[in-house]
Parts: C-alpha cells; structure tokens; sequence
C-alpha cells in the first residue's frame, strides 16, 4: 500500500514506465514446469503463512464459512496478504501465495503458477482468493516510521484498497488464458476480499476471445488495434487516478462501498467485468 498521491499523468507514467504504486504487487511466478515439491501442511483454519517452502491445505471448509469467517478476520488483523485456491466441488482451500512481504508500506504476493496449474489440471471447477489488508493493519506495521495520511489521502488509499489493483486484473487475464486451454466448459472466478465486501472480477466473453487474438497474433494486433492489456492499462491510469478517485468520493459523500460500486461499474467494458458483492453477514 504506496500512500504517496497519485495525479493522473503520474499514474500514467507509472504504469507505462514500471514505477510501482498499487496497494499491492499480486503477480505470478513462473509457469514454466511441473508443481515443484512442496510441503503440504494440513491446516484447520485458513491462515497467512509466510513459509515459502510449504502450502497448507485446508479441508472440509465451505465457501461461506472461508470467506465470512476466516479470511475477513485475516484481512482485519494482517498487514500481509495471502491467496488461495478454492476448490467448490470439494471444499477444499488450497494456498497458493508465495513471497508474501512487506516492505516501503507496500504490501507484495506472488501466485504460485505452478502449483496452482496442477489444480486447474486436476479441477474443472476452482475459485482464485485473496484479501487486501486494512489501512489500518499497514499503518501499525509501519509504527514508528513515518506514515501520516490527510483525511482525504486516507479516504482515497482505503477506495484503491476495495478494488483490484493492475497486477491483480494482469495477472487473472494470464490465469484465465490458461485456465481455458486446459478446459472448454469449466468455471475459473477470482474474487477479492475487501472492508466493503467481495470483489468479482474475470475478463467477458469478448475479453477472453480478444485478449486470446492478441497473444497469439501480436504483431498483426498491435497494427490493426490497440492490445486489450495497453487499452486496460490507460483505463485504469485514467480511472484510478488521485483526481478520478477524490471526485467520485466526493459523489459518494465520503461512503467508501458506494464509491467502490462506482469505480467498479466505471472499470467495467466489454472487456473486463467487475462486481462488488456484499457480505451475507455484513456485522462481522
């Protein structure tokens, strides 16, 4: 979580020219080989392991209670993130973050591509996890550094917060390429747990057919149209914004979930859709 403010054509360059400034780096690993050997740990709770050696394996958990019980405590008490793969046929919850740190008030994970290829192998049906950590969490990490935030600087990183960052919308595009080429009719989601609720995100229909043309015909898509992963970029330099963000709060009347069903709605295209969905229990 990068609290530095963000004008329009800073986020721009930053994006463009690779300065890092979302609340979290979540990217993937390599996907070049098998699953490499991993401990398996059995774990009755989900939880944030930063043990990059192991992976736990939580069993008999439901989506429900994952979610509303375990994962939105982690989110309220963590500064790091963790992610995971539901499996819904089987109720299984297995983790899949790797290199999970903290550093320069930033939090940063990696999706482990090969372990998580071998589930999508194994499972027509899988759900990618993973929660933002709270304002909050961060700023008492960072106790005794340096961390001060205005009023309205606080209201814009907790937005930025209830949304995907880039590196979450680049890496569910390659995730959902993948994920295609090892089942015709099989059903991949990527959801983030937030403050505000539950964020639904995956490319439509028209996204995955061209984002598929781009990658395998680069060079004849760069000339004829602008790659759908340079039109998401701009996009979401544009909308994601410092001014683009503080406008919308201020339509909002400062109520972050309303804010964030707005910035959802406006992120959405025929590309990429994305749906901010509340919790069944929303007093926890």
């Amino acid at each position: 979580m990068n609290l530095i403010k963000i004008s329009t054509l800073a986020t721009a360059l930053a994006i463009f020219g690779g300065i890092s400034h979302a609340h979290s780096n979540y990217s993937q690993s390599s996907i070049d080989g098998e699953a490499r050997h991993l401990h398996l740990r059995s774990a009755k709770k989900l939880e944030v392991n930063l043990e990059n050696a192991s992976r736990t394996i939580a069993l008999n958990k439901c989506e429900e209670e994952g979610v509303e019980e375990e994962v939105r405590e982690l989110l309220e008490k963590s500064p790091y993130e963790e992610s995971w793969a539901y499996l819904p046929e089987k109720c299984e919850w297995h983790e899949i973050g790797n290199e999970e740190e903290y550093t320069n008030h930033q939090s940063r994970i990696t999706i482990d591509m090969p372990y998580l290829l071998s589930l999508m192998r194994e499972n027509k049906k899988l759900v990618v996890y993973h929660f933002h950590p709270l304002l909050e969490n961060m700023q008492q990490r960072d106790s005794g550094n340096a961390f001060e935030t205005k009023k309205d600087d606080k209201l814009i990183s907790n937005l930025r917060i209830a949304m995907p960052s880039l590196d979450d919308l680049l890496s569910m595009m390659g995730t959902s390429l993948e994920f295609d080429q090892l089942h015709l009719e099989g059903e991949l989601e990527h959801k983030i747990v937030t403050k505000n609720g539950i964020v639904a995100y995956g490319l439509t229909d028209f996204g995955k057919i061209s984002y598929d043309q781009q990658r395998r015909h680069q060079s004849e898509y760069v000339r004829s149209a602008p790659p759908i992963s340079f039109y998401l970029r701009l996009n979401f330099a544009i909308l994601m914004s410092d001014e683009s963000l503080s406008s919308i709060i201020s339509e909002s009347q400062n109520d972050i979930q309303e804010a964030a069903r707005i910035v959802a709605s406006k992120l959405s295209d025929p590309y990429l859709r994305i749906n901010l969905v509340n919790f069944k229990n929303p007093n926890l």
